[in-house]
């Protein structure tokens, strides 16, 4: 119903007998309502034939059996986009650029707050979309289907394409489909005319001119050619735009003051556990800011209805590093570039290795490119709330991927965080190719903790594939877990609550928890149990040797003795 107001000239037709049952509710339905009776794909044939948009509120499997035998051809087809009950999601269909679905799912997305998952490569990739080009501002397009076809596979594959702008809007990048932000598709070649193409290397032109010129005759070239013609009210040359935008987009001529790049900046961003309503307000803040997103490509896609105009550069596994070259090159060449992480950037993410290259190229605070770090809540946060309270007592953190750690130095890490009784977070803890380190995890931590410590396993955090599994020390299922999984493993006090798992601060053994009162020898606003200075005089008066103290304690003999060295509470 929301869809159907905000949407001029909108018509809903739904099941009869749910529209009367919401008429009942509330007012006499309005006239844009029609039910129906019989079953939805007896419309489909008129609504495809009539309508210039479709929106089903049914599964993407469900919409595109209904309308498959419908569509016809690109050019014509209707705007078809799924959006599923809860709202979440808006997938165009059909007629993502020209029936303009793309379009429909992104305002659609912005009227209930759900996410529209684009998925045409130009839009994806944040690249020319050679059938859209100008049509915001009301240029006419003058090229065979083929050609369109031929264009837009040489711009979205990254071949070099050629651009020669005689007339138009020298802005029209900034209104590109639904408004690209940075510089020019790097493929895109600006050329002053026709005749400085090169037939070997150039796989299209896009020419922009408002009379009706004869097609280049370039010796040699055989590629597609699209023309755009501007109206002449918009025919301003390119001179006339502020050097600031001209800049921004690449297009200002060279030589000018324009051609000179602004500053650039690189934000280093968590995106959290992976929904968007989990990102902060300043990373996606950073993400509108920037011009080019850089990181793996599943973060990517976690971020895919946030990204529309802006270049899109993906990379996998181990590939840290050169992400990081990458995205401080384009910085310095004037880019705001947003290298995402999941989760927080500083927690097992791409600040770590930032600051690293940053570190050895010398580079400091205020220097040609300015660095923002944006903070995210981390998986292991994220999967703590998820289980209940697992956290509410000391906790560490711990990698289990020996890619840059050696495995003894994981081992010494996982041994004293269980001596010390921590509750213990595990990223990494299984890849395909690591499956040992788990198993090895596990025996170790046995010999330290008992067979019946809870744990838990949470896959994906807030993402639809979301899944918690909790178990016990002894028993957990190491096929269940992947890089996708964090592991929590309790500490001596860790115990299940509801479903749920929960490790006490202490309050009960400092008050009865159903009175609130201070147990016998406790007191409100005081250190249990005397806290360090009793400690420091039991320690000091005691008739133990420092070995006997350090193996009682479990400390250092070390530390033992220098505590039984000193006067009062500081050293002699």
């Amino acid at each position: 119903m929301r869809l159907t107001e905000a949407l001029p000239g909108a018509v809903l037709h739904g099941p009869a007998a749910r529209l009367a049952e919401h008429g009942s509710r509330t007012t006499a339905l309005p006239e844009h309502c029609i039910g129906f009776a019989g079953p939805v794909r007896e419309l489909i044939p008129g609504l495809m034939q009539g309508a210039h948009a479709l929106v089903a509120i049914l599964s993407v499997g469900a919409t595109v059996r209904l309308v498959a035998p419908y569509l016809r051809d690109k050019r014509t087809d209707p705007a078809v986009v799924a959006v599923d009950e809860t709202g979440r999601f808006a997938v165009p269909i059909a007629g993502g650029h020209l029936g303009g679905a793309n379009a429909l799912a992104r305002r659609i997305g912005c009227l209930l707050g759900a996410w529209p998952v684009v998925t045409t490569a130009s839009d994806v990739l944040g690249t020319l979309a050679v059938d859209l080009l100008g049509k915001e501002l009301g240029w006419q397009l003058d090229a065979s289907h083929d050609d369109l076809l031929r264009a837009s596979a040489a711009m979205v594959n990254g071949e070099p394409v050629a651009l020669v702008q005689e007339a138009g809007r020298a802005d029209w990048w900034q209104g590109h489909a639904g408004g690209r932000k940075g510089p020019l598709p790097p493929n895109l070649e600006r050329l002053e005319a026709p005749s400085a193409l090169d037939p070997k290397r150039h796989r299209a032109l896009l020419w922009f001119a408002s009379h009706h010129p004869r097609l280049p005759c370039v010796a040699g070239f055989a590629g597609p050619v699209v023309r755009y013609r501007p109206p002449p009210g918009n025919a301003g040359a390119i001179g006339e735009m502020a050097d600031e935008t001209a800049a921004s987009s690449g297009l200002a001529p060279p030589g000018g003051s324009a051609g000179r790049s602004s500053a650039g900046k690189l934000f280093l961003v968590g995106l959290g556990p992976g929904a968007v309503e989990h990102m902060t307000v300043r990373a996606r803040e950073a993400i509108a800011e920037s011009d080019t997103l850089i990181g793996l490509t599943t973060y990517l896609r976690l971020i895919s209805g946030l990204s529309a105009g802006k270049r899109i550069i993906p990379s996998g596994m181990t590939e840290e590093l050169a992400r990081v070259r990458q995205a401080l090159e384009m910085a310095r060449a004037g880019h705001r570039v947003a290298l995402v992480s999941s989760g927080d950037s500083g927690v097992y993410g791409m600040a770590g290795a930032a600051f690293e290259v940053l570190s050895e190229a010398e580079w400091t605070a205020g220097a040609d490119v300015s660095v923002e770090v944006v903070p995210g809540t981390t998986a292991m946060i994220a999967c703590a709330a998820l289980v209940g309270a697992p956290l509410g007592h000391d906790f560490c953190a711990i990698s289990l991927s020996d890619l840059l750690t050696p495995w003894p130095l994981i081992a010494r890490r996982l041994a004293a965080a269980a001596a010390a009784d921590f509750v213990i977070a595990l990223y990494n803890p299984r890849s395909h190719r690591r499956t040992a380190q788990i198993e090895e995890t596990r025996r170790l931590l046995l010999a330290l903790r008992r067979p019946d410590t809870p744990v838990a396993l949470v896959r994906s955090a807030y993402r639809p594939e979301q899944r918690v599994l909790i178990s016990t020390l002894g028993a957990f299922d190491a096929c269940e877990i992947d890089m996708q999984t964090t592991v929590m493993i309790g500490n001596s006090r860790t115990r299940a609550c509801g479903g749920f798992l929960v490790t006490p601060r202490g309050y009960g053994d400092k008050y009865d928890l159903e009175d609130g009162r201070a147990r016998p020898g406790e007191r409100g606003g005081r250190s249990l149990g005397g806290g360090l200075e009793t400690w420091l005089v039991e320690t000091r008066s005691s008739a133990e040797s420092d070995a006997e103290l350090a193996r009682r304690f479990g400390l250092p003999v070390e530390y033992i003795a220098a505590v039984r060295a000193t006067i009062g509470g500081y050293p002699t």
